[in-house]
């Protein structure tokens, strides 16, 4: 068994850094990293809390929407929940006076209960919400022989996944039942909004990017062949051209350098064992 480790040849260990999967949600993260440095995520999250916002509930399904809306473009779930939505969750409860502890029944304790769970619904929505997402992937492919595009992924995911996350902001409201029922919603949005100042043409850029991404993603389910990798890495190209990210802000995303690293070693790895008959070793050994 050790053997097949140290006997692999060094192309099997390195084959997972040729894995497409592993390349879309590094890409993805350009987008990710955009929707951050823009504040467009912000944004999106006023506009909802303006629009729909008025009471205690309704903000935990304005700030689950706001995950899922975040989510296809986002690869890491920390980013996407402590960056965007939990900054917006903070802000309303503080709004309300709901800090940590006796008054976090407020309204806090509900909506970062409410955010922490609603990614974690979003995590699994689309292949491109979450890195891990890429593994289940190819362990997909090796276990059926089948590959998954982004779209048929969504699709399989869509029903279990909205579900839950329409149960999510009730379940979590009739648990903590917060005290504070209405929230001047419109305040709110507006100071946040105002902090933003106008739409800037990076974001107005990003939008257009972000929406012919999904649809490039989206298509091959209806019989279009377009690569998911290749509309990620183009949609990443796109923000580099239009200035709305740098290089360097890409190197400073450590999340998506250590996506491509370890999880492109793991893959190649994974193979490597596979590939070694390592797995059946293993499962002999068990059964003694």
């Amino acid at each position: 068994a050790t053997s097949s480790i140290l006997l692999s040849n060094t192309k099997d260990v390195l084959a997972g850094y040729s894995n497409t999967a592993l390349w879309l949600i590094f890409a993805a993260f350009g987008l990710s990293v955009a929707f951050g440095k823009t504040g467009l995520g912000h944004r999106i999250a006023y506009y909802l809390v303006r629009a729909f916002g008025s009471t205690t509930l309704r903000l935990g399904y304005v700030t689950a929407f706001l995950d899922l809306i975040l989510s296809p473009a986002t690869p890491s779930n920390t980013a996407r929940a402590a960056g965007i939505v939990y900054p917006i969750n903070l802000s309303i409860a503080e709004a309300v006076g709901s800090y940590p502890g006796e008054s976090a029944k407020k309204a806090g304790a509900y909506l970062l209960q409410n955010g922490y769970f609603a990614t974690k619904v979003t995590s699994f929505l689309f292949a491109t919400a979450m890195a891990p997402n890429l593994l289940a992937l190819d362990f997909i492919t090796k276990l059926t022989g089948v590959s998954l595009n982004w779209g048929q992924w969504a699709a399989a995911m869509f029903v279990p996944g909205f579900i839950m996350l329409m149960l999510v902001p009730i379940i979590g409201y009739m648990y903590e039942r917060p005290t504070v029922k209405e929230i001047d919603n419109k305040k709110i949005a507006e100071d946040g909004l105002a902090e933003l100042g106008p739409m800037k043409a990076s974001e107005k850029g990003l939008i257009a990017i972000a929406l012919l991404a999904i649809t490039g993603w989206i298509l091959p389910t209806f019989g279009i062949k377009i690569d998911a990798t290749a509309v990620a890495i183009v949609a990443m190209i796109a923000t580099f051209v239009c200035g709305i990210i740098t290089w360097d802000d890409l190197l400073k995303t450590k999340a998506a350098w250590n996506t491509l690293i370890w999880f492109g070693g793991i893959l190649g790895l994974s193979s490597a064992l596979t590939k070694g008959k390592f797995f059946e070793w293993l499962a002999k050994f068990l059964e003694t």
